[in-house]
């Protein structure tokens, strides 16, 4: 499915104008979370067999035996991202995974992503994103409160790309993660988006074309200049001054 075609869900929109195009960037909350964990009642602690939805924080951490007796059982973080629609002429540039450490020490963690079909985080999805994953990464956690993890671009997109993704997070020591309010986690999405000059005429982008765009086309008349070749046929020459009489005034906003 073409991201086009999909329903976006930002939480925060950004436009950064650049000369000639826009940096757009969606930041999108995770649409369900959970955690996946060994049901150490069973006998069990390193089998991940149990299903906990989202709560306010949530947490990973491997298993831990002493004497043939679980004293701790294993934990993976998990959270379902909505992919979203690509603005019209857009070119994907970033994705970057942001999560808030809440506790735990500094070290290396792993990061897997899975897309799916449907939204909906179940303990059968977030099974299937940490055992078949189709990305894999490490995820250094600093002491730090924030971090930001880049993924690749290729994740998310193509005709068969599917319009949701499952992330999850593992480690072999306990790390906690805020999962609510501000620092709850979210993937952004970076794109380029090329939006041209409001009128062709304007050289100097002050809004107007006016005598300055004039004199302009005249100080280069006969060059190549590219920035002052309006048609882009080699030479400054009659076509261009034409371009810029035909708009004289102001530009459409």
């Amino acid at each position: 499915m073409n991201l086009m075609n999909r329903l976006a869900v930002p939480i925060t929109l950004a436009v950064v104008s650049l000369a000639g195009a826009e940096e757009q960037q969606i930041e999108v909350a995770a649409s369900s979370s959970g955690r996946l964990y060994a049901d150490y009642s069973h006998g069990d602690c390193c089998t991940l067999d149990a299903w906990s939805g989202g709560s306010s924080t949530i947490w990973t951490e491997t298993c831990e035996t002493m004497g043939g007796y679980c004293m701790g059982g294993k934990d993976v973080a998990n959270w379902m991202f909505q992919v979203p629609a690509s603005p019209e002429g857009a070119e994907l540039v970033s994705v970057t995974f942001k999560v808030a450490r809440q506790s735990g020490s500094s070290g290396s963690a792993v990061l897997k992503m899975k897309g799916f079909e449907t939204g909906s985080l179940s303990m059968s999805r977030a099974l299937q994103a940490h055992n078949y994953p189709e990305h894999s990464q490490n995820a250094y956690f600093s002491g730090a409160l924030m971090h930001s993890f880049d993924v690749p671009i290729s994740q998310f997109q193509g005709e068969d790309q599917q319009p949701f993704v499952a992330i999850g997070l593992y480690r072999s020591s306990t790390l906690g993660f805020f999962n609510s309010g501000a620092y709850a986690p979210s993937l952004e999405f970076v794109f380029d988006v090329e939006t041209g000059s409001p009128c062709d005429g304007d050289i100097n982008d002050d809004g107007e074309v006016n005598g300055s765009d004039l004199s302009l086309i005249l100080g280069f008349w006969g060059s190549a200049s590219g920035l002052h070749d309006l048609d882009e046929n080699g030479i400054v020459d009659g076509a261009d001054l034409a371009i810029v009489l035909g708009e004289w005034g102001s530009c459409p906003e």
